[in-house]
């Protein structure tokens, strides 16, 4: 392995442990854990409607992202700031370690830590909840496709606004434009043209599509799906370098 990638590989593995040791990570696994119960009970009712096993998977699979989304978001919103707030951040770059690699490690430990929570919550819903009879696992599997580019693309805008934003102002914006962003889209003008610049990742929620029977969506449906949060995340992310790059320490 490279210089480099032995930079990174170290970088993820002391992101991660530090965020196994705050409580973040446990407030999520027991909002889950609710869910789970009160799944299980839901399971074992012996009449159940189609109604209600769509209810059950729906919120799981939306719960899954959401939490998903929160900590990928807290995590690349507070690294930065904290390695500058306690000076951690120059023994770092004087090992030596240049300020892309910093970055990519921060920016992978915040995307693989939503990633990794996300997709053991979703493998626990899809266990425990009742399944619709209709549901299409052809439109399944592209929803559950389109997750890790959606976390991935919120670790890189929450590291952006991290470095760009005072805390409590980048934390309120990123948080509500990750959850509000499609919303505002939605009701903003056809003639306001500046609002195709909001982060819609409401448009990648396609929980609603999975659990009312919805088809699998056609390659020139899927495509622009696909493509729409992979720019997003390119232009955070090559944003967020040279922003990090240009920033006095």
């Amino acid at each position: 392995m490279s210089q480099k990638g032995q930079q990174l590989k170290l970088l993820l593995r002391a992101g991660l442990l530090e965020l196994a040791r705050r409580q973040g990570i446990q407030v999520l696994c027991l909002l889950m854990s609710l869910y789970l119960l009160i799944a299980l009970g839901a399971r074992s009712v012996g009449e159940r409607s189609l109604e209600a096993d769509s209810f059950m998977l729906n919120l799981g699979l939306t719960l899954s992202v959401s939490l998903g989304l929160i900590l990928a978001a807290l995590t690349g919103l507070r690294q930065m700031p904290d390695d500058i707030e306690n000076r951690s951040i120059y023994p770092l770059l004087a090992r030596p370690l240049d300020r892309d690699t910093l970055l990519s490690g921060r920016f992978l430990s915040a995307a693989l830590s939503g990633i990794s929570v996300t997709l053991i919550f979703l493998l626990l819903t899809l266990i425990v909840s009742p399944t619709p009879s209709i549901m299409n696992r052809g439109m399944l599997i592209q929803y559950l496709l389109l997750q890790p580019l959606a976390i991935a693309w919120a670790a890189a805008f929450a590291l952006l606004l991290g470095l760009c934003l005072p805390r409590a102002l980048a934390t309120l914006s990123c948080l509500g434009l990750i959850f509000g962003g499609e919303f505002l889209f939605r009701i903003l003008p056809d003639l306001f043209i500046f609002k195709h610049l909001i982060p819609r990742f409401g448009s990648l929620q396609l929980a609603t599509r999975v659990t009312s029977g919805a088809t699998a969506l056609s390659p020139a449906e899927w495509i622009p799906l696909l493509l729409y949060p992979a720019v997003w995340l390119c232009i955070c992310h090559f944003s967020c370098r040279s922003v990090f790059r240009r920033k006095a320490l």
